[in-house]
């Protein structure tokens, strides 16, 4: 990427934005948080439990995870409390991971039972790095001032990958360093990456300075070469930047939310200057004349770039297979390999014939309308952007016209055979107990939250249902599946939605999605409200007709339920025998009831429900719900007063 020259933080974000976007591939969703360095500087001053300081502390760490991902787009700097009490803390998200992520890890390094503070305890001054996220804090302000302490130079390469023939890392990645590098330095998040092989990512916390950002850089490129000889991918990382390369596979890279990013600390002019004094009109007009320009230039460049990723969507995908070699991988698309039938047509279980030898689902799309088309292109442009632990992947397709072929990861089965094992099968080794249950439940919201809000545009499933939720063969995982219905909205559109074709399954679509005929993010929040209600109760969903409105069975019956006062144990899966954790039930039985209100605005989004399923935050009351089925025990006159059952 040339190096681009920009005038005004509002110009650079909105160029950087749209010129780079197109180009970003999102990151996947990873597990636990794992600590890679901790530096417990002891030198540098102690404090006891009962000090101002350890308030103080107490108090940065739990508003950090808020403050650097909602509020600061990725990054934080700031103190808490006066004079020798004061704390002075700093936070930043990987580029390479989910903003969720990033959250999650700093609330676990923040956390009081097995966080940075009982790793370091008493200690004033700790700099904790994570995989997903930074995070250091001292009694000594340090913003602005590049740590390059060698102990914290963490080099890591990949498993067994190694360059070949003349390839080598001096020879491939010493020419991209100096230009990756100094455009991260440049940048208003001290962050770039490069989008052509090899790819190579160089990151800085952005309270640097553009000369210090690129001084921290140099260190870790000057040995790059010697600590990564002939590594396909490697990566080095101090607690102030780092540096990532990687050969022929482009990053997983979420663009940082540049409208309410910090901007890095630069160098103010000094009060009473003639520069501030008297050229100030004139920097203005000659700010505002470049921001136009540089609008003009970068919405040029946006559209010439999707034009090219609409008219060879190809270039952007995965692998592209004939219809021959997934003609012999299925075995002629025989019977006893097919594994189920979609709405836009069947999935094969099959073998490639490559070196892998990989197991895959192959989707064969059934019709060839043009709308069928339409829909196949959209899978495609839009699954090929989706990386997530929680989403299945698309490994390639068949572009041929008249035989549109997906090739996907091959999972186990889905979640309804687990929740409603066949009549031949041993009922008892089959469904699921509530552990298993509750962690799919998690990974669905993960994956479902990470549709929503990854990406510039929000994508929307349009089908969630327990057949359409993959489970690996340990049950250990869970992966939401079938895009054959998603649909792109933009952020500004999510509130109104959009107007469309009402497709999906009936029983587990949103009533108002049909009276309306207008999709948004309420209505996947419904589906998977309804999901949640069924795996906590065993009970399938159908949907009732009712004069001119429809309701839903599972619905009218958890309602029921609570105007009978019935208990968690009597409205859970009577198939978990009581083995259960009757608090996380109830949990998800009122999570559930949030999802499914009849008027989409009072839902949560996702990003809510996955805070309340975490304990990140308590569960309202909706009404006419209770807040917990125990409370309709308190609950008088119900029948002329509905209200009467909220605490």
């Amino acid at each position: 990427m040339p190096p681009l020259v920009i005038v005004g933080s509002f110009a650079t974000c909105f160029l950087l934005f749209c010129f780079l976007s197109p180009f970003y591939r999102v990151a996947d969703a990873a597990g636990a948080p794992v600590l890679q360095a901790l530096n417990c500087n002891s030198t540098a001053g102690n404090y006891t439990q009962d000090s101002d300081y350890a308030a103080n502390l107490g108090r940065l760490l739990v508003m950090l995870p808020n403050e650097t991902v909602t509020k600061n787009g990725g990054f934080f700097n700031g103190s808490v409390g006066n004079g020798t009490a004061t704390v002075y803390g700093l936070a930043l998200c990987p580029a390479d991971f989910t903003r969720a992520d990033c959250m999650d890890c700093l609330t676990a390094a923040g956390n009081s039972a097995g966080g940075v503070v009982k790793r370091c305890p008493g200690v004033t001054t700790v700099s904790a790095m994570f995989d997903q996220c930074l995070l250091r804090y001292s009694d000594i302000r340090f913003f602005g001032i590049a740590d390059t302490d060698a102990d914290a130079d963490i080099p890591y390469a990949t498993n067994g990958k190694l360059l070949t023939g003349s390839d080598s890392t001096n020879r491939v990645i010493k020419p991209v360093l100096p230009i990756v590098t100094t455009q991260a330095a440049s940048s208003p998040t001290r962050f770039a990456v490069s989008e052509t092989n090899p790819y190579t990512m160089a990151q800085c916390t952005w309270d640097l300075p553009s000369d210090k950002c690129k001084a921290c850089l140099d260190v870790l490129s000057a040995n790059i070469s010697a600590t990564f000889p002939a590594n396909a991918l490697g990566e080095r990382k101090t607690y102030s930047c780092r540096i990532r390369y990687e050969f022929n596979t482009s990053f997983m890279v979420v663009p940082f939310n540049l409208t309410t990013g910090t901007t890095p600390l630069g160098t103010p002019a000094e009060p009473g200057s003639s520069t501030t004094k008297n050229n100030g009109p004139v920097m203005i007009g000659l700010i505002v004349a470049a921001v136009v320009f540089v609008v003009l230039i970068a919405v040029v460049i946006w559209l010439c770039v999707r034009h090219r990723a609409i008219k060879k969507v190809a270039l952007a995908g995965p692998r592209s297979y004939s219809y021959d070699e997934l003609y012999a991988a299925t075995n002629g698309f025989s019977e006893e390999r097919k594994l189920g039938q979609g709405a836009f047509g069947a999935v094969y279980r099959g073998i490639l014939a490559d070196e892998s030898k990989s197991f895959v689902a192959v989707k064969k799309m059934q019709r060839m309308s043009e709308a069928a088309w339409k829909e196949f292109v959209a899978e495609i442009t839009i699954v090929t952007q989706l990386k997530h632990r929680n989403i299945v992947d698309l490994i390639g397709w068949c572009e041929d016209r008249n035989n549109p072929l997906l090739v996907y990861e091959l999972m186990d089965r889905n979640l309804d055979y687990h929740l409603y094992p066949p009549q031949y099968t041993d009922e008892k080794s089959v469904v699921l107990d509530w552990k298993k249950r509750y962690n799919i439940i998690v990974d669905m919201a993960n994956g479902l939250q990470y549709l929503h809000t990854a990406r510039n545009e929000c994508v929307l499933h349009r089908d969630i249902k327990p057949s359409n939720v993959m489970l690996d063969e340990n049950l250990t995982c869970a992966k939401l599946c079938d895009f054959g219905l998603v649909k792109q909205i933009n952020y500004d559109e999510v509130g109104p939605g959009r107007q469309t074709t009402i497709i999906g399954t009936r029983s587990y679509l949103d009533p108002e999605c049909m009276r309306t005929s207008i999709v948004r993010a309420a209505s996947d929040v419904y589906s998977f409200g309804l999901v949640l209600l069924e795996i906590a109760c065993g009970r399938q969903p159908t949907m009732l007709q009712h004069g001119h409105r429809n309701k839903n069975s599972l619905v009218e019956w958890v309602q029921d339920s609570f105007r009978q006062r019935k208990s968690v144990a009597e409205m859970a899966d009577e198939r978990l025998q009581g083995e259960f954790d009757k608090e996380q039930v109830e949990l998800v039985i009122r999570v559930g009831f949030l999802c499914v209100l009849p008027d989409p605005d009072k839902r949560p989004d996702m990003a809510t429900v996955l805070d309340y399923l975490k304990g990140r935050s308590a569960v309202p009351a909706a009404e006419p719900y209770p807040a917990s089925p125990g409370s309709i025990h308190a609950a008088n006159n119900f029948e002329s007063s509905p209200a009467s059952l909220l605490v």
